[in-house]
């Protein structure tokens, strides 16, 4: 089996069932669950994870997996959202996949969906007492005779232990034992409710969203590497920023760095220079453009700084690819390029434009800050 078979044996199988990783084989498998209850069990998952574990396919050899694993609210209470990591020939590639729950029939349904393959759909249940679960591939029409089951027991709080089958016309022909580790915790930043965590604020609260009335509304925790994710909102002209290594004084775009957060199709903004369009690092280095939803319409933006690496990917697409090293070789006089940490702050300039889930996973720190040019 080629490596590439291997990786879409795994992760047509994988994805299809990972979302109900929670325990042993339920012993009340027709329990419904308080949609209080399924949020819970989404939220346990919220998080960066690692699986290992072993392939066996039947009649071939077994073979490692290892995969990474973040999982991230889609929409905070209601739906998460899986992005899957593995390395292929040296390459990271994600594929992405949802899960909600039925509160109805009392099923979660989980949804994934891996290259030119067609979207595979499982459903699961969960019981709170022996904190169990059993997920199976959902009927199709008409009747696929391929079938997958899992059952997946939770060792505390931060491991799952999974087993999983895979019949072709209910004959075995793939198995697999893995384990996932948690490994880092994703933080919220924003808790739908008030401004804990921000100061400077002349941004307000509304109907669990962050409405921005102007100014700068500065983290008052200072952070150096990390994943930060939100979902933004545009009113027609738009124009906000994300400040990354703000010192807390200043202006952001220069004692730190700005991103851009910007309604650019607006006719106000025809004369923009290329590093000011959205997701670009203001005066530093431009985004691709062509990814901006309409305004009026939600985005998600994660923003990941590493050392001197600065990458946006806006809508899943990677907009923003910055080496903050040669931007200094090139523009040695800006001072926050040299900075590898501080507040993050949103950047208001009047119009109100909303945010929500806002929330930042913090990285190892190994990168020294540069000296100030003279």
């Amino acid at each position: 089996m080629t490596f590439a078979m291997k990786t879409k044996l795994i992760i047509a199988t994988f994805l299809a069932s990972i979302c109900f990783a929670q325990g042993k084989e339920a012993t009340d498998p027709d329990k419904k669950l308080t949609l209080e209850e399924a949020v819970e069990v989404m939220a346990h998952d919220i998080g960066w994870w690692e699986t290992k574990g072993k392939g066996m396919p039947v009649g071939g050899q077994p073979f490692a997996i290892e995969i990474t694993k973040q999982v991230r609210w889609k929409e905070e209470g209601k739906s998460v959202e899986y992005e899957f990591i593995i390395n292929q020939y040296g390459e990271e590639i994600s594929y992405f996949g949802h899960q909600e729950y039925d509160a109805v029939k009392g099923i979660f349904i989980y949804r994934s969906k891996w290259g030119e393959e067609p979207e595979t759909t499982s459903h699961g249940r969960y019981d709170p007492v022996t904190r169990t679960s059993h997920a199976e591939t959902a009927p199709t029409t008409p009747p696929s005779p391929k079938r997958v089951s899992t059952i997946t027991k939770r060792v505390g709080n931060d491991q799952t232990h999974q087993t999983l089958r895979v019949f072709q016309d209910d004959q075995l022909i793939y198995s697999h034992e893995i384990v996932s580790t948690r490994k880092r915790p994703v933080v919220s930043l924003f808790n739908g409710k008030d401004l804990t965590g921000w100061k400077n604020a002349k941004y307000i609260v509304e109907d669990g969203v962050l409405v921005c009335k102007g100014g700068n509304l500065v983290t008052e925790k200072q952070y150096t590497n990390y994943v930060f994710e939100m979902d933004f909102l545009l009113p027609p002209g738009g124009n906000n920023g994300l400040g990354i290594h703000y010192p807390g004084t200043g202006g952001p775009s220069g004692s730190g760095m700005e991103l851009q957060i910007l309604d650019n199709k607006h006719p106000k903004y025809a004369k923009l220079v290329d590093s000011q369009y959205h997701g670009s690092l203001y005066k530093l280095k431009a985004a691709k453009r062509g990814h901006l939803k309409p305004a009026g319409e939600w985005n998600h933006q994660k923003v990941t700084i590493d050392g001197p690496s600065v990458k946006v990917v806006l809508n899943g697409v990677e907009i923003l690819d910055a080496n903050l090293d040669e931007i200094n070789k090139q523009k040695p006089k800006h001072k926050g390029a040299k900075r590898r940490s501080g507040h993050l702050c949103f950047c208001g300039h009047g119009a109100p434009v909303k945010f929500k889930n806002i929330t930042i996973l913090e990285l190892p720190s190994t990168t020294p800050e540069l000296p100030e040019s003279k």
